[in-house]
């Protein structure tokens, strides 16, 4: 998969018959870890969304949007 070969977070945004829905993927963040994916973040369908990355980290950026 993509997220195997590029070693960033990595936001996706999926559309489908006009509705779209957002995926993100939490990697490590130093050494060898920094390529492997921890976690993935889905958004419902539609869902309105704005993403908010100015915390301290990514996961801290995530929880605003839930």
């Amino acid at each position: 998969m993509i997220d195997k070969v590029i070693p960033y977070q990595i936001l996706y945004q999926f559309t489908f018959n006009e509705q779209s829905a957002y995926g993100i993927i939490l990697k490590g963040l130093e050494g060898v870890e920094k390529s492997q994916t921890k976690e993935y973040y889905f958004s419902e369908w539609d869902e309105p969304i704005q993403f908010d990355f100015s915390g301290t980290d990514l996961e801290q950026s995530l929880s605003k949007a839930d």
